[in-house]
């Protein structure tokens, strides 16, 4: 019986053993495959192509041997010392930096940030905004401690207003706009009590654009022709 249970537990070990060295080999085949294909897989980089207006990708190999590197000529390399040369270098040079100016001027286009005159983005809180429980698009501030927070809608403050005991004065003719030298399609502003002498919040309607400006009352009155200045 003794002898049987030695035999049992030697035939367990020879197992175990077994698999270990079964799995050892075959995730270092496995890993040999990863490596071989990760060496193929490259990284694409698509800069805009500034004469035609297209993309043009650029492959970059990520796994590149010191040797390949030793071997492999760089287009500097290719440049002789002649002035007409150096001039195609300068201006391939040249290309890039547009080209890399090009590319973030539209990225910056197509997160349809709008950055006005004299202002920055913001990414504090503004008092208006989290009375009203608004989320713009984005908020821009200037130097007067303005601010600026775009919507692409018009936003729904009329029964946060009511529920603020507020109220709603909207000017809307361009006869009003005029007479109080104002600017742009319509202009709401928006009394809260607690504001009262202290904080002006209106919401401005221009090109199908609504934004809401935050600014301090006493700094109102002198602050149009500046506003306007902003957005036209």
């Amino acid at each position: 019986m003794e002898k049987e249970k030695r035999l049992v537990t030697l035939s367990l070990c020879i197992l175990f053993f077994s698999i270990i060295v079964i799995y050892a080999l075959f995730y270092q085949v496995k890993g040999e495959e990863v490596i071989q294909k990760l060496g193929w897989n490259t990284t694409r980089i698509t800069t805009e192509n500034a004469g035609k207006g297209k993309l043009q990708p650029v492959e970059i190999n990520l796994f590149t041997s010191e040797e390949d590197t030793q071997d492999t000529t760089t287009e500097w390399d290719n440049i002789s010392d002649t002035s007409t040369d150096w001039y195609d270098a300068i201006q391939t040079v040249d290309y890039w930096v547009q080209d890399a100016s090009t590319v973030h001027q539209e990225l910056f286009e197509e997160d349809s940030i709008k950055i006005l005159p004299w202002t920055d983005l913001y990414f504090g809180s503004v008092d208006s905004i989290a009375l009203l429980w608004l989320e713009p698009e984005y908020i821009l501030k200037d130097s007067r401690n303005f601010y600026y927070s775009r919507f692409n809608q018009e936003p729904n403050v009329k029964r946060i207003v009511q529920q603020l005991n507020g109220n709603i004065y909207n000017i809307t003719t361009e006869s009003e706009l005029v007479k109080n030298q104002l600017f742009g399609d319509k202009i709401s502003f928006i009394n809260i009590p607690e504001y009262k002498n202290k904080t002006v919040v209106m919401l401005l309607e221009i090109n199908w654009e609504y934004w809401i400006i935050q600014m301090d009352y006493n700094k109102y009155h002198q602050s149009k022709n500046y506003l306007k200045n902003l957005f036209m």
